[in-house]
């Protein structure tokens, strides 16, 4: 099993869920406020057919961008998101370094989360995703897509 640089310690599976939450009770509220101001929201509530393919790649695409106005300077530099720096996490390469902001952006995040948008298939790959934290090496799919880890940065 591959693993990162010995010196660093795995991210705690508790750590990691604690990292996700955040992220959902910080960025999605926001969001949500961005989906409303511009009329999104309220044409799919009231068609009452839920969201079409469209309005799914704005809703993904507004997340996207407001993740990344957040987090993408730390991200880069560090390695961390708001809210890995909180909990105390990192996402490394299995040398110990950051990860380029190419293989972040696009092969740990964009990648992960267009395919989670498919309907059907994005639902099953993002459940065994999530699953996929309960393996030895506390990896997710989407680390193994951009051959990142996330570790204890205490």
């Amino acid at each position: 099993m591959n693993r990162p640089n010995h010196k660093l310690l795995l991210a705690s599976r508790n750590a990691r869920l604690s990292g996700a939450l955040l992220d959902i009770v910080i960025l999605v509220p926001p969001a949500l406020l961005i989906l409303f101001l511009t009329g999104v929201w309220e044409v799919n509530t009231s068609a009452n057919e839920g969201f079409s393919i469209i309005e799914d790649m704005i809703g993904f695409a507004v997340c996207f961008l407001l993740f990344f106005a957040c987090n993408g300077y730390l991200l880069v530099k560090q390695g961390q998101t708001i809210n890995k720096r909180i909990v105390g996490t990192r996402i490394v390469t299995i040398e110990g370094a950051v990860p380029s902001g190419t293989s972040l952006v696009f092969l740990r995040y964009l990648i992960p989360q267009a395919i989670g948008i498919v309907p059907v298939a994005g639902w099953l790959f993002m459940s065994a995703n999530c699953f996929f934290v309960f393996r030895q090496d506390h990896r997710c799919l989407h680390d193994h897509i951009a051959g990142t880890f996330v570790v204890d940065a205490k």
